[in-house]
């Protein structure tokens, strides 16, 4: 166990170490561990509770990966942790990827004044982000043994890009932090957020780790090798061990993933446990994730931080500060704001202004047709305004039923393109309509986007002008981040209206009931209008707090019970960020191999890696598409044991390929009995597989440029896909 903590670089604090590394008896080891409890020296259940599942993730894992390289003969040769040259790689790239970043690392040191311009142009803009970034690493600089930090910058002012800079100076300064991870609430943020990774920190691909279900089986080593050649699964077998422990430098993964780390007690997740230690997360959109678990996340990320020494920065442009939940904490949690003035970007034109929003039509009752009328009175007058040939306006629903009705309403004379965009659009539809946006060719076109709340803090797209069926404050300001995001031009507005109640969606939801209950019309107005998000979150909080100090309900009382009584499965199952059950379904339609990118270059929808599996398994390429039919014979061959591999290793591997594969074709959505028999009737009984329904007659009900179409299902609940 010694040997294993000394490769992993853990160094584990206090108590924290005992079991891990002393050597004693077990009744004396036991008594030394327990000691500090009886003598009052620790106060609270946490250290016992993460000891436990510290230790159980290290046997574990140790015991795996010598049992692999005892029946492989293949010694694990890297952990994927930071070593000093790419330590000194990172910070390099970091701090010299953009020139005002290269500046702005410079003047840090210096007795330079922090200017905010109020005029607005493009210089002044890359100006504000540059100070923006002296602040950070000075902040950052006078504050670099903390453990907790905040990261609130406006839309448009590059959290990513900060957020970077922040890794940079805390590798700089702690040797011993070998690893960091980004956590996101959408994949797409991911797949985003990957390539800025790539590109900033001059990082390739074996040196970051996707973990997503949409990801597929990654390599971290040279696909020209020896051992990935010799068709003996050589080293895919050392990628499968990569893959499962994440021996990655760098790692890019969902809330779900991250947040089951921290408090599982399944077997494989738990492997990653001991990763933790000596790390570096970063949590991006935090609002994303339901109020009724901000009291776990905080419970959870203060701990584990004093624990093992993990370096937490917290980052949106709506930010909820929850350290101001009242906890039965050892210490009150302290977080160092890495921008504390951000409430001067805020209001700065150079964003303030980079979109107005309108009222008008908040509380007007609008049929569809009324409303898509307006869209296209608005985007006509945008034109004329700005006197060009291009528009790009986007409309956001809560449900897809109202989507549909809104996108067959729409006259189509005036715009060039009408996209639509939901959770039942397709992957490599999806990337098709971003690329397409995101293409400067493009923008002297006429544009329309329809869409659900899949855009919020999920897209990186720049629109002209927006329209959003009102729900929560913050998710209203999301879909803003959407427009003029670039903060380029002007007469930019986001246009509220209400079609569908909000609350059917978000009655469970704190901050819809506050909003109803505590926030007045001119109020809600006023948080809009000055990114002031902090009356929201306050009263937020209340509730919260108010419930926690109820007795006789289930409330964070009940569950730090669990904690107490080492009671791993309620631990587990009272924490889910998503509750709800999907019912995914598979499309068996021939989807494209590779599409156009954003600057009109090839981008693959499918790896090498898994082409090649598919050739081996004799499903090719037609026409450039691939069928999805022969995909899932395939998918269900290998799930009844007759895809004619035995090895364990093998079989596994081939089954994470399959799967990244099969997400290709699938799209999820809230399961219920009714839409699930309203499918069926489309669907193949013989072909389903678990949760997954294989929607055989798609033709009838599904369109690959429009995703699912609700007017064929004969059920009342389809308003809420």
């Amino acid at each position: 166990m010694k040997s294993f903590l000394k490769n992993y670089q853990i160094e584990l604090p206090n108590q924290l170490s005992i079991l891990a590394t002393d050597t004693l008896t077990e009744k004396h080891l036991v008594n030394k561990f327990f000691e500090p409890f009886k003598t009052n020296k620790i106060v609270g259940h946490f250290p016992l509770y993460a000891l436990t599942r510290l230790n159980f993730s290290l046997l574990t894992a140790s015991d795996y990966l010598a049992t692999s390289h005892y029946m492989n003969q293949k010694p694990i040769d890297s952990l994927g942790l930071i070593d000093k040259d790419l330590r000194e790689k990172v910070i390099l790239a970091a701090t010299t990827s953009h020139s005002y970043n290269s500046e702005a690392y410079h003047l840090a040191i210096s007795d330079y004044k922090v200017e905010n311009p109020f005029d607005k142009s493009g210089d002044n803009l890359n100006l504000i982000r540059k100070n923006m970034a002296i602040e950070l690493l000075r902040n950052i600089r006078n504050n670099i043994h903390q453990n907790l930090f905040y990261l609130e910058a406006p839309t448009g002012g590059g959290k990513t890009n900060l957020s970077m800079l922040a890794i940079a100076e805390l590798l700089k300064e702690h040797e011993i932090i070998n690893k960091v991870f980004y956590v996101f609430p959408f994949t797409t943020l991911i797949t985003q957020t990957h390539k800025v990774i790539l590109e900033t920190l001059k990082l390739s691909e074996n040196e970051v780790s996707l973990l997503h279900s949409k990801a597929g089986f990654q390599s971290n080593e040279d696909p020209n090798s020896e051992e990935k050649a010799d068709g003996k699964y050589g080293q895919e077998k050392k990628d499968f061990i990569s893959n499962l422990f994440v021996h990655y430098p760098f790692c890019l993964l969902t809330h779900i993933r991250f947040f089951d780390i921290l408090k599982t007690n399944e077997k494989e997740t738990n492997y990653l446990f001991h990763r933790l230690a000596n790390s570096i997360v970063v949590i991006d959109e935090l609002q994303s994730y339901s109020p009724v678990h901000w009291d776990k996340m905080l419970y959870f990320i203060h701990n584990y931080s004093k624990a093992f020494n993990v370096k937490f920065i917290l980052m949106s442009a709506t930010l909820p500060r929850i350290d101001k939940l009242n906890l039965p904490l050892e210490n009150k949690p302290i977080f160092t704001d890495l921008l504390p003035n951000a409430k001067q970007y805020f209001t700065n034109p150079n964003f303030a202004e980079r979109v107005k929003f309108r009222f008008d039509y908040r509380d007007a009752t609008l049929e569809i047709s009324e409303l898509a009328d307006i869209v296209i009175e608005k985007s006509k007058y945008y034109l004329a305004q700005n006197e060009g040939n291009g528009v790009f306006t986007i409309i956001e629903f809560i449900f897809k039923k109202s989507a549909t009705e809104f996108e067959e309403a729409i006259d189509r004379r005036f715009f060039d393109e009408i996209l639509v965009l939901s959770g039942t659009i397709l992957e490599s539809r999806r990337k098709e309509i971003i690329n397409k946006l995101k293409n400067e060719k493009n923008r002297d076109k006429k544009i329309l986007l329809i869409t659900t709340q899949v855009v919020e803090a999920g897209v990186d797209i720049d629109m002209d002008l927006g329209f959003k069926n009102i729900s929560l404050i913050d998710s209203d300001e999301q879909l803003a981040g959407r427009v003029n995001r670039n903060v380029k031009k002007k007469n930019c507005e986001v246009y509220l209206f209400q079609i569908n109640k909000p609350g059917i969606l978000y009655k469970n939801d704190r901050r819809y009931t506050v909003t109803r209950d505590k926030i007045s019309k001119e109020e809600h107005e006023d948080i809009l209008k000055t990114k002031d998000f902090k009356k929201l979150y306050d009263l937020v909080f209340e509730r919260i707090d108010l419930q926690n100090n109820m007795e006789g309900i289930e409330n964070f009382k009940t569950y730090h019970e669990y904690i107490e009584r080492l009671d791993y499965q309620n631990v587990h199952d009272k924490f889910k960020l998503i509750d709800n059950r999907n019912l995914s379904i598979f499309v068996p339609l021939s989807i494209p191999i590779s599409i156009e990118d954003e600057t009109g270059e090839t981008e693959n929808i499918f790896s090498e890696t898994e082409l090649n599996f598919l050739r081996n398994n004799n499903i090719f390429p037609e026409n450039g598409c691939l069928n999805g039919a022969l995909v899932w014979d395939l998918y269900l061959k290998m799930n009844d044991n007759k895809g004619g591999v035995n090895n364990y290793t093998e079989k596994a591997i081939s089954r994470k390929i399959i799967g990244g594969i099969i997400s290709k074709y699938t799209f999820s959505i809230f399961y219920t009995e009714k839409i699930k028999e309203a499918l069926k009737g489309f669907s193949n009984p013989n072909k389903d597989f678990e949760d997954y329904l294989y929607l055989e007659n798609y033709q009838l009900v599904y369109n690959y440029e429009k995703g699912l179409i609700e007017a064929k299902i004969e059920s009342s609940e389809n308003c809420i896909l």
